[in-house]
C-alpha cells in the first residue's frame, strides 16, 4: 500500500494485479477498515477506480477534525 497525506484527508492507493474489479474494491475497503486505528477517527470512505492503468484504486479516508 501507498499512503500520501493531502489536504482533505488520508489518500490510500492500493496497487492490485487482480484487476478493478468490484470484489477488489470490497476486499481494499474492508483492509482499510480494519486499520483505522493506523488512520485515527475515520468518518467515510470512497474510492475511484483508474480505469487508464487498471491496477490502481485509491482510497480517500476523511477524517473527523
Amino acid at each position: 500500500m501507498e499512503y500520501d497525506e493531502d489536504s482533505e484527508g488520508l489518500i490510500v492507493a492500493i496497487r492490485t494485479f487482480q484487476g478493478n474489479s468490484q470484489s477488489v474494491v470490497y476486499d481494499a475497503l474492508e483492509q482499510v477498515k480494519s486499520m483505522t486505528d493506523v488512520f485515527g477517527n475515520v468518518t467515510s470512505y470512497s474510492y475511484d477506480l483508474h480505469q487508464a492503468s487498471g491496477q490502481k484504486i485509491q482510497l480517500h479516508l476523511l477524517s473527523r477534525l
